[in-house]
């Protein structure tokens, strides 16, 4: 089997912790046989080290662009690949052979407001009429789509994908930040903690308004990446700056860790979510959770999680104030320990190779009958 795999997204938040946990348990399940060719953006060249087993291309063509649409397409014609996994949505669409992808959420298409870009309404309609050609020409030409949830499953079908294309294989914890050596942070305690980024869905804005509303004498610690959206924020609560309020930028894995052991509680407001991987990191350090009641959090993290009306500002302030109680129960200890057992990356790269290996069959079985 020549089989390649999109890793272009490889150093970012979010997606790149997926992509670099599957290659890194990949080898463990793949057949000695198969070449592996792992494609990364140019720019990305003196920054990867993978095992030998795999052949790294360094090809030009970022996600949502046309060099993507010419130069990476050509780059995977000249391997002759018998599959591909694309690993983000945004993909060649005129890759004419077999192909897998992975759809994490589908945020894009459910958010469609300009408030979520900075780009002109323009670019940002045209951008938005991107991304509904792809993912409509995804349902149609993949072999597979994996998605990490039932619940975003259940939303691409509800928007033309077959849902015998579909299979549902959970993510895991990072290993690398699992790994890390705890590095401590000057944050005073007691304070509360968010981990993401801070587009409009993410709600952080209400859920900082409600923070600053409640009776918490602590901190509200905010970590993400210090962009357009992080710098509104600040702007918007310039007076609470330091005082009640501190963002946190470009951490270390080792104290990203540590404000996980340390917070009374990491608060996740999101209006929308895939899988929610900052869920599961803090709650595999022993950090309580407090999540907007989403049916994608009930499905994957149930009682392990304390939920709010993430369109309420009460329902916020009431789980800030009783996250205490609740998460020196009995109940939530054993719930917490029910959730870390349930999701690691070995199992998705386990569960992605049969459906290489499934999917290799059946070409294979086609080619034999005509």
């Amino acid at each position: 089997m020549r089989l390649g795999i999109d890793a272009r997204l490889y150093f970012q938040t979010g997606v790149g912790v997926y992509i670099r946990n599957l290659l890194y348990h990949l080898p463990k399940f793949l057949p000695k046989e198969a070449k592996v060719f792992v494609y990364f953006l140019r720019e990305d060249e003196r920054k990867v080290g993978l095992p030998k087993n795999y052949k790294l291309r360094f090809v030009k063509g970022r996600w949502h662009s046309l060099a993507e649409q010419s130069f990476f397409l050509k780059e995977l014609l000249k391997d002759k690949l018998d599959l591909v996994h694309f690993t983000y949505f945004s993909y060649p669409v005129l890759y004419p052979k077999n192909f897998v992808i992975t759809i994490h959420d589908l945020t894009p298409l459910k958010f469609k407001t300009g408030r979520a870009s900075t780009k002109g309404r323009l670019a940002y309609e045209l951008k938005h009429f991107f991304y509904r050609s792809v993912l409509q020409a995804a349902f149609k030409r993949a072999a597979k789509i994996i998605v990490p949830s039932k619940v975003v499953k259940e939303e691409l079908v509800g928007v033309g994908a077959k849902a015998l294309k579909i299979k549902v294989v959970y993510e895991g914890v990072d290993r690398e930040l699992v790994l890390a050596k705890e590095k401590k942070v000057k944050v005073e305690k007691p304070f509360f903690l968010y981990v993401g980024n801070f587009y409009p869905h993410k709600n952080v804005e209400f859920a900082i308004e409600a923070f600053l509303e409640s009776s918490f004498e602590g901190k509200f610690v905010l970590v993400g990446p210090d962009d357009f959206f992080a710098k509104r924020l600040k702007k918007v609560f310039k007076k609470y700056l330091g005082r009640k309020l501190v963002f946190l930028h470009n951490l270390e894995r080792g104290e990203l860790k540590y404000l996980y052991k340390k917070a009374e509680a990491l608060v996740h407001p999101s209006l929308a979510e895939g899988f929610g991987l900052t869920l599961l990191e803090a709650l595999y350090f022993g950090c309580p959770v407090l999540a907007s009641e989403l049916k994608v959090f009930k499905e994957l993290y149930g009682d392990a999680v304390f939920y709010f009306d993430p369109k309420e500002k009460d329902s916020i302030k009431k789980a800030i104030s009783g996250v205490r109680e609740w998460a020196n129960s009995e109940n939530w200890q054993k719930e917490r320990e029910v959730v870390i057992k349930k999701f690691d990356f070995e199992k998705t790269a386990e569960e992605t190779v049969r459906i290489y290996k499934k999917l290799k069959t059946q070409n294979h079985n086609s080619k034999l009958k005509t």
